[in-house]
């Protein structure tokens, strides 16, 4: 009887093992991974919490329908490998006017672009944003924060390793070591 038992369980227990092997997510939490990121600014490094979008249908989805974004938060848009000048972002559904980083593998950012939001029904009548250079990642933040804290091209995030969040401790970008990207 036991042994029927331990199969049972093992084959029941399996997939979340598998599942939960994948992400940084705590199981039963629906929430996007997330990370600090330490963007360098006119006043030190100031920390921003950026949920991971890495999966084509997270990417797809961004924050387009959402009423807000949170002062010091954004989105990062993890790609597999390096995506080519020609790749568009719009901004169908999306209530916030955004500003989008687009950045190299390694954290440094190649091109700022600002985007306005798009209600019209029609997706087709939405504006399309040209990333305009190779890039393997963009962040998308609320328009006007990359300024404020003088953030411009040339710059390169870091990430905080710490539960705090600070910026106090600091490592340098990895696409490859990023937490939740996989």
């Amino acid at each position: 009887m036991s042994r029927g038992w331990l199969q049972v369980a093992g084959a029941l227990l399996a997939p979340l093992v598998l599942l939960s092997a994948c992400t940084n997510q705590i199981p039963g939490d629906s929430s996007p991974a997330s990370v600090t990121l330490c963007l360098p600014g006119n006043n030190g490094w100031m920390p921003l919490s950026a949920e991971i979008a890495a999966t084509p249908e997270a990417r797809s989805q961004g924050v387009s329908g959402r009423e807000r974004l949170p002062r010091r938060s954004g989105m990062l848009f993890v790609y597999p490998q390096n995506q080519g000048p020609g790749n568009q972002f719009w901004m169908y559904q999306t209530n916030i006017p955004l500003t989008i980083a687009f950045m190299k593998a390694d954290g440094t950012i190649a091109r700022l672009q600002g985007m306005s939001p798009c209600l019209n029904e029609d997706g087709d009548q939405c504006s399309r944003y040209e990333a305009g250079v190779t890039h393997r990642l963009a962040l998308e933040v609320n328009q006007g924060l990359f300024e404020a804290l003088g953030v411009k091209a040339g710059d390169r995030i870091a990430l905080d390793p710490s539960p705090r969040g600070k910026c106090r401790e600091r490592v340098p970008f990895s696409v490859d070591t990023l937490p939740g990207a996989h």
